[in-house]
């Protein structure tokens, strides 16, 4: 069954609310749509943010450390650069980690969205329908960009090729997200150029409501 025993709670406390998925492939800027979505006025949440927030509490880095010492830092902590390769290389760890992660992020999502003003959530989920969740949302925003611009994004950040290819792997390709999603945001060219398709999908966003 997976995350889908929380649809009820995600729903419940969505009503009178349009709640959209904003996901995309790693390095196509799904943090610099949502964040200009913020500015604009729409209450956003970063699953992201979340799974950091979750890695500093102590019983959660425990239960990790635990079985995958290899993480640790020099402090008792995570290592968040030594979790993602062992993560990316390692299944049975992901899906260790995943399940003990994703439960809580829905839970803290579902919590923000309760607390949340306004009749617009926007919920960054970069795994959104490698984990089947299309059904928890009104609508569905896929950013992407060309291959070789997400690369050089992503080296420029200070990420190697061989890490890049290995995340990409757990992810499904750009035009399957493309064709199961209500709205396509390129995010090949310019900041600038980014930030007016997203004001005008705002625009069109805020018209539904």
């Amino acid at each position: 069954m997976g995350l889908e025993r929380y649809k009820k709670y995600f729903k419940k406390f969505s009503k009178n609310k349009i709640i959209v998925g904003l996901t995309g492939n790693i390095g196509s800027g799904k943090s610099s749509v949502l964040n200009i979505f913020k500015e604009l006025g729409f209450f956003t949440i970063s699953s992201d943010e979340i799974v950091k927030e979750i890695l500093t509490k102590k019983e959660i880095c425990d239960k990790i450390i635990k079985r995958y010492h290899s993480v640790k830092d020099k402090g008792s902590r995570i290592d968040k650069g030594k979790l993602a390769k062992l993560l990316f290389r390692n299944e049975r760890a992901k899906n260790f980690v995943e399940n003990l992660l994703h439960p809580l992020v829905i839970k803290e999502i579902i919590k923000r969205i309760k607390e949340s003003e306004g009749s617009v959530v926007m919920v960054e989920v970069p795994l959104l329908f490698e984990k089947n969740l299309e059904s928890f949302f009104d609508l569905i925003i896929c950013v992407i960009a060309k291959d070789k611009i997400r690369m050089k994004r992503l080296i420029k950040r200070g990420m190697k090729k061989d890490d890049i290819k290995q995340r990409e792997k757990n992810q499904f390709d750009q035009k399957f997200k493309m064709k199961h999603s209500d709205i396509i945001i390129d995010n090949s060219s310019s900041y600038e150029v980014l930030k007016e398709k997203v004001l005008g999908i705002y625009n069109l966003i805020k018209k539904l409501t």
